[in-house]
């Protein structure tokens, strides 16, 4: 019996606890619609002083319809003029938020950060509600007015003419426009505390350029130069060097950025402007589709060894080529074989590229190298790897038009040596060696001579000798 009183004791002090909680949050909301929201407060000049927060909030809903209805904002600039009229936009509904900062004012610390989306500029007991947070839909309308009459600076621009000495012409930068947004909101708040009349001229800003001539005339030194020679490449390779290299004429590279040979020329295909010549293909010269781009490429990668920048990738080719020094060969491929390389001075760099009858040039410009340094590539062969010929019989009489009978035989191809080689990158301060850095090392095949042999039985009719049995002397 005494502990279903006990229990019933604890019960009726825990409802008469809640009982008062619930009558403290009662008489806290109420407190909160139906006191006075602050004292000595006003809101773009109306006084609430004494208002609770539902009274607040309907007679500012009221004066900003009203205001609404004769409030104009026209901005002018040059000879260009707009007109924006009030009774176009909503009048923001969350009145309250505004109420809310006033009583928060009365009763806490001030913070400012919270409030500023719609507070231009206020003191202690005098809040202003910016006018694009009381008409929405404002603000889009003036970011269209700034975007119009916004202007975007010209860069200063590096272009690069043979006809001209040192071939590098840097163009001027020009300024853009904007308008002071900031100053702008300002502004019309200062007018629309005092006046639904709002007129301005836009206040406008320079808006500088990224790159200036001053900026470009300290990377423009030529740093380095490469040339490989075209003048015994057939037309289409000849082409193909020529059009790979194109794709890099004025190319600006940043500090510091990785560039992709076959990103910048693209696929090696027809449609990309690339014909057929004679390419490597597993150890063999063959026709394909942009034969001669390795030369390009090649010229490209002597060029960056001799302006000091850092080469990320480079392959050599199966077979040794003749339009550079053995281990200074870059072979690319799509899918294959890739040139890439990285800008690593904290300057950017240009890529000049261009040609004539006898040879293509790659020029890089960019910053100096420190005075009385320079570079220099060197391919030192370790040992020859020994080639042979091969003889085989034409049973099917693929070469028929050069050999039929047996002892008749024809050479396809001469035996050629292969190569084991390192390449060096040397560096020199004032004409002295002061480091020498091996970069390479490869080998290259060796490729068999191939011989061919008639396969038919010479007719009894026919001696060797009244037959000219050999079609071409083999050694």
């Amino acid at each position: 019996m005494e502990k279903k009183k006990t229990s019933y004791g604890i019960w009726a002090i825990s409802l008469i606890i809640a009982l008062l909680f619930m009558a403290l949050a009662g008489n806290i909301v109420l407190s909160k619609t139906t006191s006075p929201v602050a004292r000595n407060y006003t809101i773009n000049g109306i006084s609430i002083d004494g208002l609770n927060r539902t009274q607040a909030v309907e007679k500012l809903s009221q004066y900003f319809n009203d205001t609404a209805e004769t409030f104009s904002l026209t901005l002018k600039h040059g000879d260009k003029e707009w007109q924006l009229k009030g009774s176009d936009y909503k009048i923001n509904s969350d009145i309250y938020t505004i109420i809310d900062e006033a009583q928060r004012r009365e009763l806490i610390s001030q913070d400012y950060e919270k409030t500023k989306e719609f507070l231009a500029n206020a003191n202690e007991r005098d809040l202003v509600v910016n006018f694009n947070y009381l008409f929405v839909g404002l603000d889009d309308d003036i970011n269209k007015i700034i975007e119009e009459v916004t202007v975007s600076p010209t860069d200063s621009v590096v272009t690069f003419d043979n006809k001209v000495d040192g071939h590098v012409i840097i163009l001027d930068e020009k300024n853009g426009q904007t308008v002071d947004k900031e100053k702008l909101y300002n502004m019309i708040n200062e007018q629309y505390a005092t006046s639904s009349s709002v007129t301005l001229e836009l206040p406008i800003i320079d808006v500088a350029p990224k790159i200036t001539k001053e900026d470009n005339l300290l990377c423009t030194s030529l740093v380095s130069s490469f040339k490989t020679s075209v003048s015994d490449n057939t037309g289409n390779r000849k082409y193909n060097v020529k059009h790979a290299l194109q794709s890099f004429e004025g190319l600006r590279v940043e500090p510091h950025q990785f560039v992709s040979f076959n990103q910048i020329t693209g696929p090696q295909t027809q449609a990309n402007g690339y014909k057929i010549a004679t390419i490597i293909y597993d150890g063999k010269f063959q026709d394909g589709v942009g034969g001669g781009i390795c030369q390009a490429s090649s010229t490209l990668y002597n060029a960056l060894l001799l302006a000091g920048r850092q080469i990320d990738d480079v392959q050599k080719h199966t077979l040794p080529v003749k339009y550079v020094p053995l281990s200074l060969d870059a072979m690319v491929s799509e899918g294959i074989s890739d040139l890439g390389f990285t800008n690593n001075s904290d300057y950017p760099m240009f890529i000049h590229t261009y040609s004539d009858s006898e040879n293509v040039y790659v020029e890089i410009y960019g910053e100096p190298l420190p005075e009385g340094t320079f570079y220099r590539t060197r391919s030192e062969t370790i040992r020859t790897l020994p080639a042979q010929d091969n003889k085989i019989i034409d049973y099917d009489k693929k070469y028929s038009d050069k050999v039929l009978y047996k002892g008749e035989k024809y050479r396809i191809s001469y035996p050629k040596e292969g190569y084991e080689t390192q390449a060096y990158l040397d560096k020199y301060e004032n004409n002295t060696l002061v480091s020498s850095e091996i970069i390479r090392h490869d080998i290259y095949r060796a490729q068999d001579g191939l011989v061919v042999e008639g396969a038919c039985e010479l007719p009894s009719e026919f001696s060797n000798e009244q037959f000219n049995i050999q079609t071409e002397k083999v050694e």
